[in-house]
Protein backbone atom coordinates (compact mmCIF):
# COMPACT_ATOMS: atom_id res chain seq x y z
CA UNK A 1 0.00 0.00 0.00
CA UNK A 2 0.85 3.48 -0.90
CA UNK A 3 2.05 5.74 2.08
CA UNK A 4 0.09 8.78 3.16
CA UNK A 5 3.12 10.86 3.04
CA UNK A 6 5.34 11.63 0.15
CA UNK A 7 8.68 11.14 1.83
CA UNK A 8 10.30 11.79 -1.30
CA UNK A 9 8.36 15.30 -1.91
CA UNK A 10 9.50 16.44 1.83
CA UNK A 11 13.71 15.16 1.32
CA UNK A 12 13.36 17.33 -2.11
CA UNK A 13 11.60 20.48 -0.86
CA UNK A 14 14.36 20.25 2.50
CA UNK A 15 17.46 20.07 -0.09
CA UNK A 16 15.62 23.18 -2.27
CA UNK A 17 15.77 24.97 1.33
CA UNK A 18 19.55 23.95 1.30
CA UNK A 19 19.65 22.35 4.69
CA UNK A 20 20.61 18.88 5.76
CA UNK A 21 18.69 15.90 8.04
CA UNK A 22 19.99 17.26 11.25
CA UNK A 23 20.10 20.81 10.29
CA UNK A 24 16.58 20.21 9.32
CA UNK A 25 15.41 18.43 11.94
CA UNK A 26 16.09 21.33 14.56
CA UNK A 27 14.86 23.74 12.61
CA UNK A 28 11.37 21.78 12.46
CA UNK A 29 12.26 20.75 16.14
CA UNK A 30 11.77 17.43 15.57
CA UNK A 31 13.48 14.13 15.70
CA UNK A 32 16.36 13.80 12.98
CA UNK A 33 15.69 9.64 12.88
CA UNK A 34 11.64 10.66 12.49
CA UNK A 35 12.34 12.73 10.21
CA UNK A 36 14.86 10.26 8.26
CA UNK A 37 11.78 7.57 8.25
CA UNK A 38 9.46 9.89 7.16
CA UNK A 39 11.54 11.05 3.88
CA UNK A 40 12.62 7.35 3.42
CA UNK A 41 8.95 6.57 3.57
CA UNK A 42 9.50 3.44 6.77
CA UNK A 43 8.10 5.40 9.30
CA UNK A 44 5.21 3.18 10.94
CA UNK A 45 2.57 5.54 11.64
CA UNK A 46 2.31 9.81 11.76
CA UNK A 47 1.66 12.12 14.58
CA UNK A 48 0.07 15.05 13.29
CA UNK A 49 1.54 17.57 15.14
CA UNK A 50 5.63 16.14 13.34
CA UNK A 51 3.78 16.60 10.13
CA UNK A 52 2.30 20.27 10.90
CA UNK A 53 5.85 21.00 11.68
CA UNK A 54 7.40 19.74 9.18
CA UNK A 55 5.21 21.54 6.71
CA UNK A 56 5.44 24.98 8.68
CA UNK A 57 9.33 24.60 8.66
CA UNK A 58 8.97 23.50 4.58
CA UNK A 59 6.36 26.89 4.34
CA UNK A 60 3.48 24.47 2.91
CA UNK A 61 0.52 23.15 3.93
CA UNK A 62 0.06 19.75 5.24
CA UNK A 63 -1.81 18.78 2.06
CA UNK A 64 1.08 19.25 0.20
CA UNK A 65 2.61 16.25 2.04
CA UNK A 66 -0.08 14.03 0.78
CA UNK A 67 0.59 11.14 -1.58
CA UNK A 68 -1.79 11.46 -4.03
CA UNK A 69 -1.50 7.33 -4.48
CA UNK A 70 -3.11 7.21 -1.25
CA UNK A 71 -6.36 5.26 -0.83
CA UNK A 72 -7.73 3.96 2.52
CA UNK A 73 -8.61 0.39 1.71
CA UNK A 74 -12.37 0.27 1.45
CA UNK A 75 -14.35 -3.08 2.43
CA UNK A 76 -15.91 -4.72 -0.74
CA UNK A 77 -19.68 -5.19 -0.32
CA UNK A 78 -21.69 -8.09 -2.86
CA UNK A 79 -24.80 -5.65 -4.03
CA UNK A 80 -26.94 -8.13 -2.02
CA UNK A 81 -25.21 -7.94 1.71
CA UNK A 82 -25.43 -4.07 0.80
CA UNK A 83 -28.99 -4.05 -0.04
CA UNK A 84 -29.71 -6.49 3.52
CA UNK A 85 -27.93 -4.17 5.17
CA UNK A 86 -29.53 -0.65 4.01
CA UNK A 87 -33.17 -2.51 4.61
CA UNK A 88 -31.50 -3.47 8.55
CA UNK A 89 -31.01 0.55 8.62
CA UNK A 90 -34.80 0.86 8.82
CA UNK A 91 -35.16 -1.51 11.78
CA UNK A 92 -35.00 -0.66 15.47
CA UNK A 93 -31.79 -1.15 17.68
CA UNK A 94 -33.12 -4.70 18.85
CA UNK A 95 -33.32 -5.95 15.06
CA UNK A 96 -30.05 -4.59 14.39
CA UNK A 97 -28.42 -6.08 17.57
CA UNK A 98 -29.84 -9.71 16.43
CA UNK A 99 -28.74 -9.61 13.02
CA UNK A 100 -25.02 -8.21 14.37
CA UNK A 101 -25.34 -11.08 16.49
CA UNK A 102 -26.12 -13.92 13.65
CA UNK A 103 -23.37 -12.24 11.51
CA UNK A 104 -21.28 -12.55 14.25
CA UNK A 105 -21.91 -16.08 14.86
CA UNK A 106 -21.66 -17.06 11.71
CA UNK A 107 -18.23 -15.61 10.54
CA UNK A 108 -17.48 -17.20 13.77
CA UNK A 109 -18.41 -20.46 12.82
CA UNK A 110 -16.36 -19.54 9.73
CA UNK A 111 -13.24 -18.76 11.35
CA UNK A 112 -13.60 -22.05 13.16
CA UNK A 113 -13.90 -24.38 10.81
CA UNK A 114 -11.32 -22.83 8.29
CA UNK A 115 -8.60 -22.84 11.30
CA UNK A 116 -9.39 -26.95 11.82
CA UNK A 117 -8.38 -27.83 8.11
Amino acid sequence: MTDIINGEAIARLRKQKGMDQRTFAEYAGVSEAVLSRIERNTQQGYNLNVIVKVADALEVSVDALLNRDYQIRQPVLTSDLKLVIEKLADKDDHTQNQAAAILRGFLEYEEDESSAE
